[in-house]
C-alpha cells in the first residue's frame, strides 16, 4: 500500500512539473505551476535515468578518509602559486578563461586544454587530500588587526576556473571517475580556504564552492554520467 501511494505521489508531482495537474489536464507553460517571479531565471536540467552505483555511494563530493594523508593542506595549496606552473595566467589564456567564466555552463574552449595536465592543479589535488589545514594567521592577526591584507587568500579564486575547466574536459571524455575527483578537489579546497579566522576566508571559500557546484549541474546532465546517490 505504501509503495502504491509513493508511486501516485510521484506521478502527480511529475505531471505538475510537466505543466499538467494531477488529472492530466494541461496547465499551460511549465513554469506556471511554480509561480516563479519575473526577475528569476529558472535553471533547466535535462536528466537521464541511471542505476545506482556499485558499490553504493561510490561517487562522493569530498575525498574519503582512506584517501587522506597526514599533513597540512595549506602548504600544498601555496605550492600551486609557483610561477612556472601558472600557464593559465598567461594573458591570452587568462582572457579566454575569463570569457568562459561568464557562463561556465558552456563547454570550455579547446584553448584551455592545457589545464588537464596543470602541475598547479595537481598541488590542489594533493592538498585536498591532507588531514588538516592550518593557515597560521592568528599571530599576524594579533599584530595587524583589521589592516591585515589577504591577497593570498583572494588569489586562490584564480584556481577555480582552471579546475572547473579540467572537470568539464573529463566529463566530455566520459571519464567520470576523474571528473568526480576534480570536483572533490574543488569542494575540499573551498572548505579549507573558508576554514580560517577571518570573514574574508569564509566568503572566498563560499565563492569557490559555489563555482564548483555549477559543474555538478553539468555532470548530472552529461549522458552516461553516474548516479550520485
Amino acid at each position: 500500500m505504501k509503495c502504491r501511494l509513493s508511486c501516485c505521489v510521484l506521478v502527480a508531482m511529475t505531471a505538475t512539473a510537466a505543466g499538467q495537474d494531477a488529472n492530466g489536464h494541461d496547465k499551460g507553460a511549465p513554469d506556471a505551476a511554480f509561480d516563479i517571479p519575473a526577475n528569476v531565471k529558472p535553471i533547466r536540467l535535462t536528466l537521464s535515468p541511471t542505476p545506482a552505483p556499485v558499490p553504493a555511494l561510490r561517487y562522493r563530493l569530498l575525498p574519503e578518509l582512506r584517501d587522506l594523508k597526514s599533513g597540512n593542506s595549506a602548504v600544498l595549496y601555496y605550492r600551486a602559486f609557483a610561477p612556472e606552473w601558472q600557464l593559465f595566467r598567461d594573458p591570452k589564456t587568462a582572457k579566454i578563461l575569463d570569457q568562459w567564466g561568464d557562463d561556465r555552463r558552456q563547454p570550455p574552449p579547446k584553448e584551455l586544454a592545457l589545464v588537464r595536465t596543470s602541475a598547479a592543479l595537481k598541488q590542489l589535488d594533493y592538498g585536498a587530500r591532507r588531514t588538516y589545514v592550518d593557515w597560521e594567521m592568528l599571530d599576524p592577526l594579533r599584530r595587524e588587526g583589521i589592516s591585515m591584507l589577504l591577497g593570498d587568500i583572494q588569489g586562490f579564486r584564480g584556481f577555480v576556473g582552471p579546475l572547473a575547466a579540467r572537470a568539464r574536459f573529463e566529463m566530455a571524455e566520459a571519464d567520470f571517475d576523474k571528473a568526480v575527483y576534480s570536483l572533490q578537489t574543488g569542494f575540499k579546497f573551498g572548505r579549507d580556504v573558508g576554514d580560517g579566522p577571518t570573514l574574508i576566508q569564509a566568503l572566498v571559500g563560499l565563492a569557490i564552492i559555489n563555482m564548483i557546484s555549477e559543474q555538478i549541474e553539468e555532470l548530472i546532465q552529461t549522458l552516461g554520467s553516474p548516479n550520485l546517490y
